[in-house]
């Protein structure tokens, strides 16, 4: 395990380097980061239950606090939350970032996680924004740019926050697929739950967890709701083609 470990973050570091780098076309971009994110949510599940299966004691449990200090701090964080729960881990809100509470392979696997979906994430507001924005001009010619453009941000948001929630039904899926293939695995999964969960009530024993905020427009959520459900993590035969590449 250890080796094949090894292998698959060679794997995952070159992918992102792939996506990351200024002279990859965006599509391949978005294809490398896709495959990475399949890889990552698969290798933090190998990776508890190789340490369980080996009698090893878990992994530490830590927290992760994700700065979101710009002007879409608000709405990345609804967004990004529903993600990081169906990663398995705790959030919480502390002066506008987001602290998320999991195992360390899970906090490390997670915050590349999202840097993947937000490529993705504001690929597609972009696109749907620019749509709604052209929208609103035709249906109400007396309307002030101004007032167009902010009606359409308010409409982008509540896209972010549905893309957000589509993706984590997504990833919830895709673990859930990961874990059937081995008995062991939902087992060794549920002690990290129950671990994460009693450090996020030891660290916040008088806070709750955190809630989504009202949507205004519930066509914006349900079609973010929709892309985010089609984000590119890894789909179709990723762990075939990365298997590949392990063995290449």
């Amino acid at each position: 395990m250890a080796e094949r470990e090894r292998d698959y973050k060679k794997v995952i570091r070159n992918l992102l380097a792939k996506a990351e780098h200024p002279n990859t076309p965006r599509a391949e971009a978005e294809a490398a980061a896709a495959k990475a994110a399949e890889l990552m949510i698969r290798l933090g599940i190998d990776q508890s239950t190789a340490r369980e299966e080996a009698g090893k004691r878990p992994e530490d449990v830590e927290m992760l606090r994700l700065k979101l200090q710009d002007d879409h701090g608000t709405v990345l964080l609804q967004a990004f939350n529903p993600i990081a729960k169906a990663m398995g881990a705790e959030t919480i809100a502390i002066d506008g970032d987001l602290v998320m509470v999991g195992t360390v392979s899970l906090l490390n696997n997670l915050d590349m996680i999202l840097k993947v979906v937000e490529i993705q994430m504001y690929g597609a507001a972009n696109a749907a924004g620019e749509e709604y924005f052209a929208k609103l001009q035709k249906q109400h010619p007396t309307w002030s740019e101004d007032r167009i453009g902010d009606t359409t941000d308010s409409w982008v948001w509540d896209f972010f926050r549905g893309y957000g929630e589509g993706v984590a039904e997504k990833i919830r899926s895709k673990r859930q697929m990961i874990i059937d293939e081995s008995p062991g695995n939902a087992l060794v999964l549920r002690k990290d739950d129950i671990r994460i969960k009693d450090a996020y009530n030891k660290e916040f024993p008088h806070r709750g967890s955190l809630r989504s905020r009202a949507i205004h427009d519930n066509s914006a959520y349900s079609r973010g709701q929709a892309a985010g459900r089609k984000a590119d993590l890894g789909d179709g035969h990723v762990a075939g083609r990365a298997a590949g590449m392990l063995n290449g």
